[in-house]
């Protein structure tokens, strides 16, 4: 599809949902729809809605609270149909100049335009967000030189992903948050070891175990004794503070292998054995295993 049809085709789409959730808003809403009865069913078999009974004001208000959403919402889908049709164009236009020529440097040149893009958007917002990031860390214990340093790789490795993504764009291969096996919160973790890279998570807010949200009927997990509400903190003697470490592990060795599995229960430590394979759990956060 050209840029001139999918311009053509989000902007019809952009008016028929705006569209739709203002007749949303003054048809089906409660409060707003009329109300057919049999009190007022003469009242409707003369052509005149509950709205009309109501007084005049009141209708006004009804109407200005509708357009305010849907101008709101027309505003937040136009902008956002601003972005994707910027991004379309520059796919666009690095394509053509990559066909018109084949700069050696280009490459570089496209990894210094990023840059600088990426460094001018959240320059702003990253002075903020690092301050608030280096009292965190030296709060957890960390001095104010490893704290630093664990600031300044986060973003350097987030780049690092960046360009990995990019690359793999520019390639015509699958992009996505693990691009070519690179994951900038595992390399931390190596950078850092176990004991470090856990009061690290817990100083920002991220998990630090997986919580089972739910243990699936039939499951190993559930022939295994694992409970709704547990912490899976090891898995065959390794440490997992997420879904994507589980992932990861039951990977690894003989399917169907014994092993065990340490778990936090109301503040008490135990261990499960579980076949090497799927548990058939879900984590908090919406991942499963």
């Amino acid at each position: 599809m050209t840029l001139p049809m999918l311009k053509t085709v989000l902007f019809l789409l952009l008016g028929a949902s705006a569209g739709f959730v203002f007749a949303t808003l003054l048809g089906d809403r409660p409060g707003l729809a009329p109300e057919v009865s049999y009190e007022r069913l003469d009242t409707w078999r003369g052509g005149r809605s509950t709205d009309e009974l109501l007084p005049l004001a009141e209708r006004l208000d009804r109407l200005e609270a509708g357009l305010d959403v849907e101008i709101a919402l027309r505003q937040s889908l136009q902008a956002e149909l601003v972005a994707i049709t910027e991004q379309m164009t520059n796919l666009q236009a690095g394509d053509s100049e990559r066909d018109r020529q084949d700069d050696p440097r280009r490459e570089e040149i496209d990894r210094a335009a990023i840059q600088e893009r990426f460094a001018t958007r959240f320059a702003n917002r990253a002075d903020n967000g690092s301050n608030r990031r280096l009292n965190q860390l030296v709060e957890a214990g960390f001095s104010p030189d490893q704290a630093q340093h664990i600031t300044e790789r986060e973003s350097e490795l987030q780049l690092e992903a960046l360009y990995a993504q990019y690359d793999a764009i520019r390639d015509g291969e699958p992009s996505g948050p693990l691009t070519n096996g690179f994951d900038p919160q595992n390399q931390l973790r190596q950078e850092l070891g176990d004991a470090s890279y856990e009061r690290y998570l817990d100083a920002t807010g991220q998990s630090t175990s997986i919580g089972v949200q739910r243990v699936m009927d039939g499951s190993p997990g559930q022939a295994a004794g694992l409970q709704t509400g547990d912490e899976v903190i090891a898995y065959a003697g390794e440490r997992v503070f997420n879904i994507s470490d589980l992932n990861q592990l039951i990977l690894e060795g003989a399917p169907g292998q014994p092993v065990v599995m340490d778990v936090l229960r109301d503040g008490q430590q135990i261990q499960l054995y579980v076949p090497r394979g799927p548990i058939g759990i879900t984590s908090g956060r919406g991942g499963g295993m």
